[in-house]
C-alpha cells in the first residue's frame, strides 16, 4: 500500500474547515485560514513484494517490519530531523525540513537495511523502495496532502528495490551538498501527475536497471569491471606556475586508463572537482561508486622530477601499492608507463592486443614538446579569449618541436574551433586550419580516440556530417571510457539530425562524468529542444546557466525556446545577455556557426531569433 495525496476541488472548502466562527478579516485572510501550505521535502517508502511476503507468512512479516521500524527506521528518521506523518501497512510518509536531510536519511536507511538483511534468507527480506520530492504541501492537522506528496509517492514506485528515486526539483537542491551520486534517468510520465517529472536515481556503485527501456545501449559500470578515480596529483613544487605539469600528469593517466575496456574510469571533469578538497577515499568511493582511487603528488625542479603515487581501496582505505619515483624529466614517460602497468596488474585487468599495444605507445618522446603540450592544455581550460589564444600558440610550438605529435594536433584543432566559434580575435580564418590539423592528427595516430574525436568535431563544422559520425564511432570504439567523446558525439548527432541518439550519448557521458560540467546540460537541452520537449529543455538550459552564468550558448538556446513558446519578454532577455557576452553575434553569424545538416532547424532558429530581436 502506497501513500497517496489528495487535492481540494477548486472553490470547495474542506469539511474540516467548516466551523462556526465569527466572520473576521478579509476574504483573503479567511482563505489562508482554510488552507495552509508550506514547502517541504517529502519521502515516501514502500516494502517491495509486501503482498507476497504477507501471503507466505503474515505474522512473521508484520513482526519483522515492526522490528525494523522500532529498532532502526524510526531512530534514523529522527536523527535526520524527519517527522513520520503516517504509516500505512507497508508504506510510510515522512516530512523533512531539508532535502539534504531527506536524501541522507534515505541512503542511511537503504544501506542499513542491507546490513540488517545480511543473515536473512532472500525470500524473507524486508526491502524498501524510496521516493523523494520537494514540493508544496497542504497542511491539515498533522497530515499533509497535495501534488508534492503525490509526486513523492509515484517516484517511490519508480525506484529500484533497495533504491532511491528523487525528482529534478529535489536533485537541484542537493547537487554539490551530498557525498552520494545520482544518475539522470530521464523524464517519467507519472500516474495522475499532469506534467512529466525528471527523475534521478541513487547511484551506489552499480547502474540502475531501467524497467521500461534501455536508453543507453553502451556498457558502463558493471559488477565484473574494476573501477577507479584518478584524483588530481598535488603540485609539491612550491611554484603555482608548475600546476599545469601536475594536472597534466593526472590527465594523461586518466586518458591512458580510459583506453581499457575492462576498466571503468571516472572522467577528468569529475576527478578534478575534488581538487583541493580533503575528503577521505571512502567518501569519494561512495560518491563516485568506484572501488579504487589513485592519488599522488608531483615535485618538479629544473630537470628533476619526483612523483609519489598510491592506489587505495575505497571500501577499506587500505593501500594496494604505493611507490615513489625519482629521476630526470626525461624519465617521465617511463614513470607514467610503470604507474599504468601497476594499476593493470593490481586490478587484474585483461587487455586486448590493441589495448596492450596502445599502452606501450607514448604520445610523444620529446620532453620539450610534452611540456609545451601540457602548458597549452592548461591555458585552454581557462575557456577565455586570452587562454585560447595562448593555448594555440603553445600547441603550435609543440608541433614545431615534434611534428609527429598527434595529440598536440588534436588539441590545437580544439583550440582553433573554440576560438572561431566564439569569435575570439585572431581566429577569424581558423576553420580550415582546424580541419587540417585534425586530419593530420589521425594520419599520425589512427589508434588514438582523441584524434578521431577532434576530426569528428571539425568535420561537423564544415558540414561533413556522415564522416563526423564515423569518426566518433571509431573514437568510442578506441576509448570507451572517454566522457568528452560522448558529449561531442551527442552534439554532432544533434547537428546531423538525430537528437534522439544524441540524448543517449549525453546520458552515457553523464555516467562516466557524474559531476556534471556545463556542456552536458547544454547539449542535453539542445537535444530536447530539437525534439520539441520544451519544458525539459528549459530545465536543462537553466542548469547549464547556473553552472556557468557567463557562458553564452545556453542563453542562445534558451532564448530560442522561449521565443518558440511565445514568451517574448523572456526570449528577448536571454538574447540580450547573449549579445552582452558576444556583441558580434547576429542572425547570420549564428546561422554560420551552428552547422545543421537540415534546413528545418535552421529555419526554426532564425525565425525564433528574429522574433526575439536579434539583428540580422
Amino acid at each position: 500500500m502506497r501513500p497517496c495525496g489528495r487535492r481540494l476541488p477548486d472553490g470547495i472548502e474542506h469539511t474540516a474547515a467548516l466551523k462556526i466562527r465569527a466572520v473576521r478579516g478579509t476574504s483573503q485572510q479567511m482563505a489562508e485560514e482554510r488552507v495552509q501550505r508550506r514547502l517541504a521535502a517529502i519521502l515516501a517508502a514502500d516494502v517491495v513484494g509486501y503482498s507476497r511476503l504477507m501471503g507466505e507468512d503474515e505474522t512473521g512479516t508484520l513482526a519483522a517490519l515492526n522490528k525494523h521500524r522500532a529498532e532502526f527506521i524510526h531512530p534514523t528518521v529522527a536523527e535526520y530531523r524527519g517527522r513520520i506523518v503516517k504509516l500505512m501497512g507497508d508504506g510510510a510518509l515522512v516530512e523533512f525540513p531539508s532535502v539534504v536531510d531527506a536524501v541522507e536519511c534515505a541512503v542511511a536507511v537503504q544501506r542499513g537495511m542491507v546490513d540488517r538483511n545480511a543473515d536473512i534468507p532472500e525470500g524473507k527480506r524486508i526491502v524498501f523502495r524510496i521516493g523523494i520530492n520537494l514540493g508544496d504541501v497542504i497542511i491539515e492537522g498533522d497530515d499533509i496532502y497535495g501534488d508534492g506528496v503525490n509526486v513523492a509517492a509515484r517516484l517511490e514506485g519508480e525506484a529500484d528495490p533497495g533504491g532511491i528515486c528523487i525528482s529534478g526539483d529535489a536533485y537541484r537542491q542537493v547537487l554539490g551538498k551530498i557525498d552520494f551520486a545520482f544518475e539522470d534517468s530521464g523524464e517519467r510520465n507519472l500516474k495522475n501527475i499532469a506534467e512529466p517529472v525528471r527523475t534521478y536515481r541513487w547511484f551506489d556503485g552499480k547502474p540502475s536497471q531501467d524497467r521500461e527501456t534501455d536508453t543507453i545501449p553502451i556498457e558502463t559500470r558493471s559488477s565484473d569491471r574494476p573501477s577507479i578515480a584518478v584524483l588530481p596529483f598535488d603540485n609539491m613544487s612550491g611554484d603555482p606556475e608548475q600546476e599545469y605539469f601536475s594536472d597534466g600528469i593526472t590527465e594523461d593517466l586518466i586518458t591512458d586508463l580510459s583506453k581499457m575496456s575492462g576498466l571503468f574510469v571516472i572522467a577528468r571533469n569529475t576527478a578534478f572537482s575534488f581538487k583541493g578538497q580533503s575528503l577521505d577515499v571512502g567518501q569519494i568511493g561512495r560518491k563516485l561508486g568506484v572501488a579504487h582511487v589513485l592519488e599522488g603528488s608531483v615535485r618538479k625542479a629544473g630537470n628533476r622530477v619526483r612523483i609519489n603515487a598510491q592506489l587505495i581501496e575505497t571500501a577499506t582505505g587500505g593501500h594496494v601499492w604505493a611507490e615513489r619515483y625519482d629521476g630526470s624529466l626525461d624519465d617521465i614517460f617511463a614513470v607514467q608507463d610503470e604507474i599504468t602497468q601497476k594499476i593493470v596488474a593490481a586490478l587484474q585487468i585483461r587487455l586486448t592486443a590493441r589495448e596492450a599495444a596502445s599502452a606501450r605507445r607514448h604520445i610523444t618522446d620529446n620532453v620539450e614538446a610534452y611540456e609545451l603540450y601540457l602548458n597549452g592544455r592548461a591555458e585552454f581550460h581557462k575557456f577565455n579569449s586570452e587562454g585560447t589564444r595562448e593555448a594555440a600558440r603553445l600547441l603550435e610550438q609543440a608541433i614545431a618541436v615534434d611534428p609527429g605529435f598527434a595529440a598536440a594536433h588534436a588539441a590545437l584543432s580544439q583550440a582553433l574551433q573554440h576560438g572561431w566559434t566564439f569569435m575570439f580575435p585572431g581566429f577569424e580564418d581558423a576553420l580550415q586550419r582546424m580541419l587540417e590539423v585534425a586530419q593530420r592528427g589521425v594520419e599520425l595516430d589512427d589508434t588514438m580516440g582523441l584524434t578521431h574525436t577532434r576530426l569528428g568535431w571539425a568535420s561537423t563544422f564544415v558540414g561533413r556530417h556522415d564522416e563526423a559520425v564515423v569518426s566518433f564511432e571509431r573514437a568510442v570504439e578506441l576509448e570507451p571510457n572517454a566522457a568528452e567523446t560522448y558529449i561531442w558525439f551527442a552534439e554532432t548527432l544533434n547537428y546531423a539530425g538525430d537528437p534522439t541518439r544524441g540524448l543517449e550519448m549525453v546520458r552515457q557521458s553523464m555516467k562516466l562524468d557524474p559531476v556534471v560540467p556545463t556542456a552536458y546540460p547544454l547539449v542535453e537541452g539542445h537535444s530536447l529542444y530539437l525534439l520539441r520537449d520544451y519544458d525539459a529543455a528549459i530545465d536543462r538550459l537553466n542548469t547549464a546557466i547556473a553552472l556557468a552564468p557567463g557562458f553564452p550558448l545556453p542563453h542562445l538556446l534558451l532564448g530560442i525556446v522561449f521565443s518558440e513558446l511565445g514568451r517574448s519578454e523572456e526570449a528577448t532577455a536571454q538574447i540580450t545577455v547573449l549579445r552582452e557576452s558576444v556583441p558580434a553575434y547576429t542572425l547570420d553569424i549564428v546561422a554560420q556557426r551552428l552547422p545543421y545538416r537540415d534546413e528545418e532547424p535552421k529555419r526554426r532558429m532564425r525565425d525564433a531569433l528574429e522574433q526575439a530581436g536579434m539583428p540580422a
